[in-house]
Order: structure tokens, then sequence, then C-alpha cells
């Protein structure tokens, strides 16, 4: 991976990050991760962390990862999408010192994480400053906000049911 590079595995995919790669897993809110290996890193007491070696085997996909790069799809506003499935999408937009626009969703909200650079979030009801490696969760109220400043900016957002989408926009397809 190369700054930029943004890479989609599925679930089950054994992978792995070396130092300086930054990971945004879009995943269940449940508390299973089976590790293969651990680079001997520490838990916050100071301890190894588990090894889930035969667990981890027996559903980790450890074949053909999908390496080809997928091109971006522009939307408005600056932003590209990076990533569209059944469950989520994630979307990016480069930030150069011009504002940018986006907008949430009725239907869900927004996850923005700002992975290099400094910008400030604004919406209607206030703002947020954001670091690198910061992230802000932004409700589906607030409508329009524009993050603004320099760096990248990859947002995710859940994609509900069908049936949900045409309620949160009033009974028409979205």
């Amino acid at each position: 991976a190369r700054r930029g590079h943004y890479i989609y595995t599925r679930a089950a995919q054994a992978s792995a990050a070396r130092g300086g790669v930054a990971v945004c897993e879009t995943k269940h809110p449940r508390p299973l991760t089976h590790r293969l290996h651990d680079s001997r890193r520490r838990d916050a007491a100071g301890h190894s962390r588990e090894l889930h070696l035969e667990p981890a085997l027996e559903v980790a996909v450890l074949h053909g990862g999908n390496r080809a790069r997928r091109q971006p799809v522009p939307l408005s506003g600056g932003w590209r999408r990076l990533v569209g499935c059944p469950h989520f999408v994630m979307d990016a937009v480069t930030l150069a010192g011009e504002p940018t626009r986006g907008r949430t969703d009725p239907s869900s909200l927004q996850i923005v994480v700002l992975s290099r650079g400094r910008a400030t979030l604004s919406w209607a009801a206030g703002e947020e400053r954001l670091a690198r490696g910061a992230a802000a969760v932004l409700p589906a109220s607030p409508g329009r906000y524009r993050p603004t400043g320099e760096g990248e900016a990859p947002r995710c957002a859940v994609v509900p049911p069908a049936g949900e989408r045409e309620r949160a926009a009033g009974g028409q397809r979205a």
C-alpha cells in the first residue's frame, strides 16, 4: 500500500499491515477478531495479546485476495466512491484549502476520518477540528456539512435495506 491507496478486503480475508499504514475497519459490532500473528504488540496492561490460531484457521480465507486496485468513482463535491457493497459505502475527498461539501442522509450516520493533514468539519450547529487520525461521527440529522483544510478525509455510511431507503426518501425510490 502507498499513500492514497485504499484496499478493500472482505470479512475473513487474512490481512496484515506494516508500520505507516492506517487501517480503517468497518465491521459488525462484535468483539470478534481472530489473530494469526501480532508482531509482539502489547495490550493496555502490557501483556502480549492472545492469538487465536485454531479458530482463525477454521474461518480464514488464505488465498487469492483481490489485488486489483479499483478505480474510484467520481461523486459530486469532489468526493469519490472507494467502496460500495451491500452493507456500507466508503467515499473520500482530498482537501486542498477550498471548502468542499458533504451531506448526511436521513437513513444513516456518517463517520468521517482525517487520514492525513488538518481540517475543520463545520455544520449548521457547530464545528469540529480534526487532526490526522481523528474521526467525527455525524448523526443522520445535520444535513449539509463542510470539511475544510488540507489532507485526505474518507467517510463511511451504512447502506440501509431498500425499504428503509424508500421510507427515508418520503416513499420515493432511492
